[in-house]
């Protein structure tokens, strides 16, 4: 009990389980954001966020190898495209270079992480692209759908999506998707049971996801896997599409 009165003192993040207790009706991306805010607001290196990223990687740099990706898979200049969970644009800076002003759209779940994402940006770019970042609602999830996107991506955001937000997360992709887009999802599944490997990160069954899918109207398929992580997990890495369910 101390320890956790001190870490807050200090301005340390407590742990998911101490917010809960604080907050037992909130959601749990309602608590991701606040950690995200916290860690921009001290500057942390992280791995995603802000202009300070791990492993030497450079803000405007980092992140464009999965442009390439999402070109091989079919998106063109002319398309738009949707990035959910965004964050502070490392991989959408590329997008929004690559394509048409105004046919970028990027969704997050909190107000300031976009705004640190549209200062990394730049006013010059921001001024001849216009791209768009709104936040993660049932409003501007459907604003989104109406620009009737070609293809919706969520980079490495799978594995922070609680397990009891999941169903929300593939309705909101498969309503933002329409058709004929797709959207790719990259991650790690399980082949087994879905796996807790911290306070904010599930390895999800491969099983499960496939089955909130169905359940919302889409179809899953694998098409990129890097083989098993952990041989006893039978954790896999790669690409996910998913697809609105063709109508008979």
């Amino acid at each position: 009990m101390i320890k956790r009165w001190l870490r807050r003192l200090q301005g340390k993040d407590d742990s998911f389980q101490d917010w809960r207790k604080r907050n037992p009706h909130k959601p749990f991306r309602e608590y991701y954001a606040e950690r995200a805010e916290r860690t921009l607001r001290k500057l942390k290196p992280h791995r995603t966020w802000g202009s300070n990223l791990l492993l030497n990687r450079e803000f405007g740099r980092s992140g464009a190898d999965f442009l390439d990706t999402l070109v091989q898979l079919g998106l063109k200049p002319q398309d738009v495209c949707v990035d959910y969970g965004c964050g502070t644009l490392r991989v959408g800076i590329h997008l929004i270079n690559f394509l048409r002003p105004e046919a970028y759209w990027g969704l997050d779940v909190t107000d300031f992480v976009l705004q640190e994402g549209r200062k990394l940006a730049g006013d010059r770019l921001w001024s001849e692209k216009r791209p768009q970042l709104r936040v993660i609602s049932a409003e501007t999830v459907s604003e989104v759908a109406a620009s009737r996107p070609i293809m919706v991506f969520a980079h490495r955001v799978l594995n922070h999506v609680h397990p009891d937000e999941l169903s929300e997360f593939f309705e909101n992709i498969l309503e933002i998707t329409g058709s004929p887009g797709q959207a790719i999802i990259t991650g790690n599944w399980s082949d087994g049971e879905t796996i807790q490997k911290n306070q904010h990160r599930w390895t999800h069954s491969i099983t499960r996801i496939g089955e909130r899918v169905e359940a919302k109207g889409g179809v899953l398929e694998i098409i990129g896997k890097q083989g098993s992580l952990q041989t006893e997990e039978l954790r896999r890495s790669g690409l996910l599409r998913i697809v609105r369910a063709r109508r008979i």
